[in-house]
This record gives C-alpha cells, sequence and structure tokens, in this order.
C-alpha cells in the first residue's frame, strides 16, 4: 500500500538505480542550458562588445536577461535585434562588432596557417610573424580582414602552390573555387598532369564515366593544347560530352579533395612540429648548456629530474635547436647520461674543431701589371688565354669550427 505522497514503503531506503550523476555533468548540463537560453553566439557577441568598449560591462547582467526573457518566447531571438529595437548600438557600431567577430575569427584561422606552413618548411616563422603584424595594422586601419596566405603572396613568402595547399588542409576552400585550387596545388606541369588525372579515375571508379570516356576526353584536352588553346578543366569536357551535372562534378572534386589532404600529410607534419617543440621547452626545464670562451666546447647540465624517459634522438633534435649541431658526442655517452646523471652532474657534450694556421695566397700576373694603354699597341683577350695563376696552400686563411 503506498502512502499519500505516492511512495512504496517497501522501497524507502533503497539505493537509487544506476550510476550516481557525476558533478561535472551537473555543470555540463547547467552551461548547455544557459547556452541554449541566450544562444552562444548571441552571449559571444555581448561579451565580445564589451571588449570592445560598446557596451559597459555594468550592463551585462541585464542584457543577458532581457535576451534570456525574448527567447523564450522567440527562440530565435537574437542579440542584433535586441541592440537595434533598445538602440544600445548604432548601426555603425553593430558593423564593426561584426568586423571585430570575423577579424579574430580569420586571425585563429591564420595563425593555424602559419604554424602549418613553418611546420611543413613552407614558410619562415619570422615571415608568420611580419603577416600577422600586417594584417593586424591594416584592420586597425580600415576595420577590414586580409588573409595571411595573400599578405605572404605577395611578399613572396610563400608559392601559390603551397598556400593552397595548406587552404586545402584547412577546409577553407570554398565549393566553387575547389577547383581553382586543386590546379593551384600543383606546382609544376607533372603535377597539373597528375592531378587531371586522379580527377579522371575518380569519375571512373564512381561509375559516373567509362574508361574509353576519360580517354576521348583526355585525347580532346591534348589536342586543343597542341593547338595553342589553354589547357581546359577536365570536367568541363565531362560536361560537354557526357552531359554529368554540376552536382557530378562537385562530388568528384570532393572526393578528390580529401584524397589530395591525405596525400599532403600538412597535418602529420604540424603533429611532429608540435611535438618537438614541447618535447624540447620540456628539456629546456630539466638541462642548462653553456659554452667555453672560445667556443669550440659545449657542456650540459642536468638541473632538474624529469617523470618522463627522454630518448636520445630528442635530446639531439634539441641541442640542435639551440645551435648544437656538430661534433656532438656519441649517443652512448649521451645515453648513459640521461639514464644515470643526477641532479648537478655536467658533461662535455660537444666539441669543435681549433683554428688551423694558414697561409697567405698569392696570384702570379703573365702580363705587365704597369702596363697603360697609351703606351703601346693593345690586343683583346683570347678565351685560351691564360693571365694569371693562384700560388697558394691548402689552408689559405685560418679555419676554425665553432660550436656557437
Amino acid at each position: 500500500m503506498n502512502d499519500q505522497n505516492g511512495s512504496d514503503p517497501k522501497s524507502a531506503g533503497a539505493k537509487p538505480q544506476g550510476k550516481p550523476i557525476d558533478d561535472r555533468q551537473v555543470d555540463d548540463r547547467q552551461k548547455k542550458e544557459r547556452q541554449d537560453l541566450f544562444g552562444k553566439t548571441n552571449k559571444s557577441l555581448i561579451s565580445l562588445a564589451i571588449k570592445c568598449r560598446l557596451i559597459p560591462l555594468a550592463r551585462e547582467k541585464e542584457l543577458l536577461n532581457i535576451l534570456a526573457k525574448k527567447r523564450q518566447h522567440t527562440p530565435d531571438y537574437s542579440v542584433v535585434e535586441l541592440f537595434t529595437k533598445t538602440k544600445i548600438l548604432s548601426k555603425e557600431n553593430i558593423k564593426f562588432l561584426f568586423a571585430v567577430k570575423e577579424h579574430l575569427e580569420t586571425k585563429m584561422l591564420d595563425k593555424k596557417f602559419g604554424k602549418l606552413g613553418v611546420a611543413n618548411q613552407f614558410v619562415q616563422p619570422e615571415s608568420v610573424k611580419k603577416a600577422l603584424d600586417i594584417q593586424s595594422a591594416l584592420f586597425k586601419k580600415t576595420n577590414q580582414s586580409r588573409h595571411i596566405g595573400d599578405i605572404l603572396l605577395e611578399n613572396k613568402e610563400i608559392s601559390r602552390a603551397d598556400k593552397a595547399a595548406i587552404l586545402l588542409t584547412q577546409d577553407r576552400v570554398k565549393d566553387e573555387l575547389i577547383a581553382e585550387v586543386m590546379n593551384d596545388i600543383a606546382a609544376s606541369e607533372i603535377e597539373k598532369i597528375s592531378l587531371n588525372m586522379r580527377f579522371g579515375a575518380i569519375a571512373v571508379k564512381k561509375k559516373l564515366i567509362t574508361i574509353d570516356q576519360l580517354n576521348q576526353a583526355l585525347k580532346i584536352q591534348e589536342a586543343e593544347e597542341k593547338a595553342g588553346q589553354p589547357r581546359r578543366y577536365l570536367g568541363d569536357i565531362f560536361e560537354q560530352l557526357f552531359n554529368l551535372s554540376g552536382a557530378d562534378l562537385h562530388y568528384i572534386l570532393k572526393i578528390q579533395k580529401e584524397l589530395e589532404k591525405s596525400r599532403l600529410s600538412l597535418e602529420k607534419a604540424l603533429s611532429q612540429y608540435n611535438s618537438e617543440t614541447n618535447t624540447n621547452k620540456r628539456l629546456s626545464k630539466l638541462f642548462e648548456y653553456r659554452f667555453s670562451k672560445n667556443k669550440l666546447q659545449a657542456f650540459l647540465q642536468k638541473t632538474k629530474e624529469g617523470f618522463e624517459k627522454i630518448r636520445v634522438r630528442d635530446l639531439i633534435t634539441w641541442l640542435n635547436a639551440i645551435g648544437i649541431t656538430s661534433g656532438i658526442c656519441s649517443e652512448k655517452t649521451m645515453e648513459k647520461f640521461l639514464v644515470y646523471g643526477t641532479v648537478g652532474m655536467e658533461i662535455q657534450i660537444a666539441q669543435g674543431l681549433p683554428p688551423q694556421e694558414g697561409e697567405d695566397e698569392s696570384v702570379e700576373f703573365f702580363f705587365d701589371t704597369n702596363f697603360h694603354p697609351s703606351e703601346g699597341d693593345t690586343r683583346p683577350v683570347q678565351k685560351q688565354d691564360t693571365v694569371c695563376r693562384s700560388q697558394g696552400t691548402d689552408h689559405p686563411h685560418p679555419t676554425s669550427h665553432r660550436l656557437h
């Protein structure tokens, strides 16, 4: 028999069924509910308006409350409507706010663009920093964003092919521009032919055309080039001859885009670059290095114990990053130091070559060096004429191999 509250006496004190709810799950759920209430974009726009000093911080809570009430009745109600109807922001300030939002989003993507470029050795780190500074300065002046790839390309600090490869990897290519970018990632004529063939192969594999039709289209493309016409996009020929639709061509391009991204493997290089950077930072906290006064010896001291095992190749990568690239001691010595070395222990990690005394080089001339054209006839020097001879040693100048 149940009591008045409808509960079963037998169940009183019984253990709740299922797993207990984690506090983090409650926090996540509440966070999601708040986002649904205000709208994630709406809340971020209010925060951005405050950071841009378009709205005082004191009004944030008031605006969020108004927004929440409006969205309870009209779920699609946006903060832009709130700004406009209450005249909290002018149209010019709203336009500026969205320009800042777009600039920050572009900046975030462009920082990743720079990291991909540096990791794959497409561009130098200092060129990326310079381009990002130009981008920021341009926005402050015009309220307009310019992509880092365009800045680097204009400054001749990245190739068109490398720029296209990074944009493709980042999925920043609009559907209508995929064909153009596919062509751009080919740095040479041979690569363009290979891209062309891969496009055709996908069309055949997906049974949109036959192999005979592909060969027919390739022959037409070749004949037009021989006649001096610019190479026509293979998709245009498919569309003209075999009635492939725009949707069919886009389907082929989307498959090829993923294929090219996989083939380029730019993310893999970035992952390795980030891993090496993190490892280098970790080793910088565990070791200190110094050079002798003559820069011919380098020494490494252990300053802190680490919890993770350090590999010899990681240590060599770090040494190279700090400028110690040659004369490094044997891997066996490094392994012993890494395994058995204690805090405060120091070893000589590299040895340079001392300077070698040389002799001045001399030149023997086979003509009168004091000769003046007015004192006699002249004749032009012939290709087979020997006019002078170098007399030197194997080491004509003092040389050394310093470590840093």
